[in-house]
């Protein structure tokens, strides 16, 4: 029926579903045990779901859960978890009342967020790295993204006769007259180093 085929989707889940009755746990899918490095269901079930929140975030949980019992509308929140082998893990939380509010029914959803935190955390080192080299640099110059100026640095602004922030979101070829712009952009596309001397 229904009930098994909404059973069969929430075991089948990559993120982590858990029903807290009162802040125990009452039910849990396999993703959640395996986020929080546990063996089993039975390591996970009955047991105070806060006991896996990392210290440090406590009160971010706590308050979480009073804003739950208040009846306001929560958006996700990032919260570190103790696993059983004591790793420090940052997930992605949402949580939602289930039932009556005094029935003090929780579901909550678990997603790892490690990668995208690495990947965030590589952008933001390969921007400073790219900003610091852009700034200093004596030479103009810009990323694009199809034509659209992501970044220039201040050489690259002057050049062009324009202040500071002013390029950005602009395009790029129309910065070059009509012959030069064609020239620019088949450059680009062919991957070649250009030199551009002298046009405007």
């Amino acid at each position: 029926g229904s009930e098994e085929r909404y059973r069969r989707m929430v075991e089948g889940s990559p993120d982590g579903v858990a029903v807290l009755e009162e802040g125990i746990v009452a039910f849990a899918n396999g993703s959640a045990e395996a986020l929080l490095g546990l063996a089993g269901a039975d390591e996970l079930w009955a047991t105070e779901f806060e006991s896996f929140v990392h210290p440090d975030d406590l009160g971010a949980w706590q308050t979480l859960q009073a804003s739950l019992a208040q009846g306001r509308d929560l958006k996700p929140a990032e919260l570190r978890f103790v696993r059983k082998d004591g790793e420090s893990a940052e997930m992605e939380v949402i949580c939602l009342p289930l039932g009556r509010a005094r029935e003090h029914s929780t579901l909550v959803l678990l997603r790892d967020i490690k990668a995208r935190k690495r990947i965030e955390r590589r952008l933001r080192e390969s921007e400073e790295r790219y900003k610091g080299l852009a700034d200093v640099a004596f030479d103009g110059l810009a990323v694009h993204f199809d034509g659209i100026v992501l970044n220039a640095n201040r050489s690259f602004e002057a050049i062009f006769g324009h202040k500071e922030g002013e390029l950005l979101g602009t395009d790029i070829f129309a910065l070059f007259g009509e012959d030069s712009a064609r020239l620019f952009k088949r450059e680009l596309d062919s991957g070649r180093v250009l030199e551009l001397d002298g046009i405007a």
